[in-house]
Formats: C-alpha cells, structure tokens, sequence
C-alpha cells in the first residue's frame, strides 16, 4: 500500500480487503494498492456496490456487518502499532535524558577534576563531533523503528 507520495505504507497480506472505508464513506481512496507479485483481485466499483445494497436488505446487513469487523480488526491493529511506536519513542526519550544527564556529569567532572570550563569543554566536543561523526551502525541502531506487516 503506497501514500500519494509513493512512499510505502504497508504490506498487505493475501485475501484481504482494503477501500471499505471508501466505500461507506465515499471518500476519495487515501493509498495505492500496488501488487509486488503476481496477485489476483476483485473489484467492486461504488455503483454496482450500491445496487447490490439496494437489491437485497438482507446481504446489506451481512456485508455491513463484515465491513464493521474488517474495521474493527484494523483498528485494533493499528492501536497496536501505535501503542508500539509510543514505547518507543517513550524509551528513546528516556535514553536521551539519561546521556544528557550524563553528558552533565562528564562536563562537571572536567570542570572540577581538570580546572577544563564547562563553556571550553563545550566547544571541544562540538568541534569533535563535527570532525568525527558518530559511526553508521550505532545510529543505525540507535534510531531504528520496526515496521511490521499489515494484515
């Protein structure tokens, strides 16, 4: 599933739905679906949709009832994908205050161990981060969110 951008937002597993919202809603599609395999579909354009709504209350219940539970399972998936993101961000932040407490503790001990000023130390370490940045594979870990698949 792609965003207007072509970004990919998903990967979408076999024998699923997606543009129900579309559907119940009538508003524009918000992804492309694009196969990465060979794939076979079924589409169901808005008007023949409706008309088979129209054509038999009964099938309309059952398929807004599916629809509601397609939702649902979706949305109970994307909470826990977010719930996932928010720990963490939530553990990343907790990481970046306990290196600038430390970065703190480090600049303090210069100062009273080495008589190095803080505002000295300061500068020194920026010069030496501009020199040398950091490696690619601690930043690579360091910032690394998973992407899962979804359903």
């Amino acid at each position: 599933m792609l965003s207007d951008a072509d970004t990919r937002l998903a990967v979408i597993k076999p024998v699923t739905t997606v543009g129900e919202m579309g559907v119940v809603t009538r508003q524009d599609r918000s992804a492309t679906v694009r196969a990465i395999c060979d794939s076979s579909a079924l589409a169901i354009g808005r008007q023949s949709f409706e008309s088979i709504l129209r054509g038999d209350k009964e099938m309309s219940a059952v398929i807004y009832r599916n629809i509601v539970e397609i939702m649902c399972h979706k949305l109970v998936q994307d909470n826990a994908k977010v719930r996932q993101i928010q720990e963490r961000e939530w553990s990343l932040e907790q990481s970046l205050r306990e290196k600038n407490r430390d970065l703190s503790l480090a600049l303090t001990l210069l100062e009273e161990r080495a008589h190095i000023p803080r505002g000295h130390a300061e500068v020194l370490i920026k010069d030496m981060r501009v020199s040398a940045p950091p490696r690619g594979e601690e930043m690579a870990d360091e910032y690394a969110l998973p992407l899962g698949e979804v359903a």
